[in-house]
């Protein structure tokens, strides 16, 4: 007995003979659509928005040769790598799993552990003047990726400006400044500071840190009387060997994080007493500075202050067998000789100490007359910031 072919075969046959084309089209359809749902779900995570600009993918050798093709500055001058602040941008391919390490100036500063592959952005700050910059990249088995070095230049209007040391303001107006430096001892501070008091006089006071740990009492009364407080570094010490060699070459071991520290510990230690800030001014210890000294300083925020040339009291001195020992009428007589010169004391920075080791007769005696005397002249003992504020200090 033979099959009989069923109803449904019969009609289906005819109409797949009719549409064969237009089925094979739809399948063809389905099987792209299937195709991309299946990649899709199968793709790896791109990277947080916070960590990776670009879509994520496997770094190549050859997309690695070139990490810092793109690399830009937050703000900089057209045509060079100059900027003007201290910020600087660059981005780098990283595949999954990749370390990355960064140095500045030869020291590491920044390593990052890439949680996925993708390109990742790193936003360094840069410190004035030259900046050497070196990366190296690894895979997760220690391999090497890749290794570059590179210098970028800084420059900062304020830091160009705050590095000019100051020796004197105007010579136009009969403006002064008696300025005192408070090291490791204050014999005698208390004399100095009632003669100003009772002369109505304020001037700028440099302390180091040790002199404010060990004189708090008298630092709020400088305060209290009206006077600026400037910064002298914490313990005085030599920056340079001129006092070896005549030379004013960077000491050997004063770099840059060594002042800076000095100079902070010490406002951090005003800062600790009074609840204000130093005045962003500063001294060096024996007058020791040079072109570096001075940028360091300014990049922690301080202009340095010199006395005026033939200025310095020599009050310090306190061997009276010294050939730089003066007496107290010397220094003042001295003082005169420059007020009968063309410009006199206009503008002068006049450098004396709150503390003295002499036994004889201490220089403070004639500090009362010398500003009687000063006034009588028609000269005004002001602060430095008067100095700045008044527009009778260059730049």
């Amino acid at each position: 007995m033979s099959r009989q072919p069923s109803p449904i075969s019969t009609h289906l046959k005819p109409f797949l003979q009719r549409n064969a084309p237009v089925l094979l089209g739809l399948l063809l359809v389905w099987n792209m659509l299937l195709a991309i749902a299946l990649v899709g779900r199968f793709q790896p995570r791109v990277p947080p928005p916070d960590q990776a600009e670009e879509p994520a993918s496997s770094p190549t050798a050859d997309s690695l040769a070139q990490p810092f093709l793109n690399a830009l500055p937050v703000a900089g001058r057209e045509g060079g790598n100059v900027l003007d602040n201290r910020r600087y941008t660059f981005r780098l391919p990283m595949p999954q799993e990749a370390v990355a390490a960064i140095w500045h100036n030869g020291r590491p500063i920044l390593t990052q552990i890439a949680d996925t592959a993708g390109t990742y952005k790193f936003d360094l700050r840069l410190r004035h003047g030259e900046n050497e910059l070196a990366v190296s990249v690894w895979r997760k088995d220690q391999s090497l990726i890749y290794r570059d070095r590179w210098n970028i230049s800084i420059t900062s209007a304020l830091v160009e400006k705050l590095s000019r040391s100051m020796d004197r303001g105007s010579r136009h107006h009969p403006e002064m400044a008696l300025t005192f430096d408070g090291g490791s001892v204050a014999e005698g501070a208390v004399e100095i500071l009632n003669i100003l008091w009772s002369r109505g006089i304020t001037t700028t006071l440099f302390l180091t840190g040790q002199f404010i740990e060990k004189n708090p009492r008298l630092v709020l009364q400088m305060l209290a009387d009206g006077h600026e407080i400037a910064n002298h570094t914490y313990n005085h010490p030599h920056l340079t060997t001129f006092a070896d060699n005549g030379l004013p070459e960077t000491l050997e071991g004063a770099d840059r994080d060594f002042l800076q520290g000095q100079l902070f510990r010490t406002d951090s230690l005003f800062r600790a007493l009074t609840g204000i800030p130093m005045q962003p001014y500063w001294r060096a210890p024996y007058g020791e500075i040079n072109p570096d000294i001075l940028v360091w300083a300014a990049e922690a925020g301080y202009r340095h202050i010199h006395w005026s040339p033939g200025m310095d009291t020599m009050d310090w001195v306190s061997d009276s067998t010294s050939t730089l020992f003066r007496s107290p009428e010397a220094i003042a007589e001295r003082l005169w000789e420059h007020a009968r010169k063309k410009d006199g004391l206009n503008g002068g920075i006049v450098l004396m100490h709150l503390g003295t080791t002499r036994t004889g007769k201490p220089v403070y005696t004639i500090l009362d007359a010398l500003i009687r005397d000063l006034q009588k002249a028609g000269y005004r003992p002001v602060k430095i910031s008067q100095m700045l504020e008044n527009g009778t200090f260059p730049g």
